[in-house]
């Protein structure tokens, strides 16, 4: 409804971060929120797949493009940052073994240690 309607689903919002970002950072209900994002066209990168837990999307990216284990959001903030934040191991695993830097620090200087 809302993409027919014109709105822009990858929509970002000052600090860069689309509506999929949050959702995919957010409690459990807005997994359906992001699921339903990703059926409409609303491009995932690495951080949202490894937020989700989606081994799979993270996967079709990394064969994609294997520097995107390292990219980084406005925050300085890595995917793997985010799979070990929300429990997310396979993609921690899955980001590791594709180069992902365990010793990256985001721009407070917070590292994977902060988030244990």
């Amino acid at each position: 409804m809302l993409a027919a309607r014109g709105v822009k689903l990858d929509a970002r919002d000052r600090d860069g971060r689309t509506a999929l970002h949050t959702a995919a950072l957010s409690a459990a209900p807005a997994v359906a929120v992001a699921d339903w994002l990703l059926a409409h066209g609303c491009k995932a990168d690495a951080r949202v797949a490894a937020a989700l837990g989606r081994t799979d999307l993270l996967g079709v990216l990394l064969a994609a493009d294997r520097q995107c284990a390292g990219e980084r959001g406005p925050d300085g903030d890595t995917p793997l940052a985010w799979a070990i934040e929300l429990d997310r191991l396979e993609c921690g695993r899955l980001l590791l073994d594709h180069g992902a830097d365990p010793k990256a620090a985001d721009r407070s200087g917070r590292t994977l240690l902060h988030l244990a």
